[in-house]
């Protein structure tokens, strides 16, 4: 197995699509609305609502390693409602796009949606 294999096993073992579902959802349950079935999100200034445990496509997993100032992190970005299309690299969403930001202890510490 080379490097790069053996780097992405460690992220899919750290961070499965499961606990990224989970994380996001309490996350989304705990800073946005809930309404019956759906979830009201603020993403660039617009609302949008999605259904509570929508589908989440992992777009990317990323680990980070700073040097000034010294930290690492991990950036798993989602498609929030699934991948609707995709032409020449470029992902639409079904709704938005989610970037988690994981710290060194495996914790979700920041969310950024946008579209």
């Amino acid at each position: 197995m080379n490097m790069i294999m053996a780097i992405n096993s460690e992220l899919l073992d750290l961070y499965p699509d499961e606990k990224i579902r989970r994380d996001f959802f309490a996350y989304a349950r705990s800073e946005f609305s809930v309404c019956g079935n759906n979830i009201n999100f603020i993403v660039d200034g617009l609302e949008q609502k999605i259904p509570i445990d929508c589908e989440l496509t992992v777009i990317a997993r990323v680990a980070q390693v700073n040097y000034f100032p010294v930290y690492t992190e991990t950036r798993i970005v989602v498609a929030v409602g699934g991948v609707v299309s995709e032409k020449c690299g470029v992902v639409t969403p079904g709704y938005f796009f989610a970037k988690l930001y994981y710290n060194e202890q495996l914790s979700l510490f920041s969310v950024d949606l946008d579209f």
